[in-house]
């Protein structure tokens, strides 16, 4: 009960408080690479969708929640071992400053994962952390195309170590602020 407190009070302070609010949309693919203590490190493939809120709450910074799917492929053999694929559901919540004259930027995001191995009924949940280069090009007067480069951490506890670096695309519609909607 206290999450679902939390989360209503993290969409409605900043709409409240006559925050931009726009809504985003993702797709990314990229790499990671695990290890378990046991045998080398095996690379695996990776790609998914991801969709959320960003919240505008001072000239360049945002705030941003969002829910995603991902999937990461089997690694290749290596010695004889394979890295189970698995999907990703999650949901995170992350900060990002931008340089408006120069269209770039960073963002940090914290996440939590639930992930299920492909082939098996084995759940597991993890959290992970990840900052970002950014470069941000506007579309028109309410919409914005963004490319980030997130390097992730994943604390896995199945794992030695996990790390990613993915491409991600997102589009984000400003579908409105306070005032916007007042005068509306």
């Amino acid at each position: 009960m206290k999450r679902a407190i939390a989360a209503v009070v993290l969409v409605l302070v900043p709409v409240l408080t006559g925050a931009a609010l726009t809504v985003q949309v993702g797709v990314q693919q990229g790499a990671l690479v695990a290890q378990d203590t046991q045998f080398a490190p095996g690379v695996q493939l990776l790609g998914g969708l991801d969709a959320g809120l960003a919240f505008g709450i001072a000239e360049a910074w945002t705030v941003e929640v969002a829910a995603g799917i991902l999937h990461v492929r089997e690694s290749y053999p290596i010695g004889g071992v394979v890295y189970r694929g698995f999907t990703i559901r999650s949901g995170s919540v992350g900060v990002c400053a931008y340089s408006q004259a120069y269209n770039v930027g960073v963002a940090a995001t914290a996440t939590a994962a639930f992930a299920g191995y492909n082939g098996t009924p084995l759940l597991f949940f993890y959290p992970s952390v990840s900052i970002a280069p950014l470069f941000r090009l506007g579309l028109g007067n309410r919409l914005v195309i963004q490319w980030e480069a997130p390097l992730t951490w994943d604390f896995r506890a199945d794992v030695a170590y996990s790390l990613s670096i993915r491409f991600r695309t997102q589009l984000f519609v400003e579908i409105g602020d306070r005032a916007a909607l007042q005068s509306q």
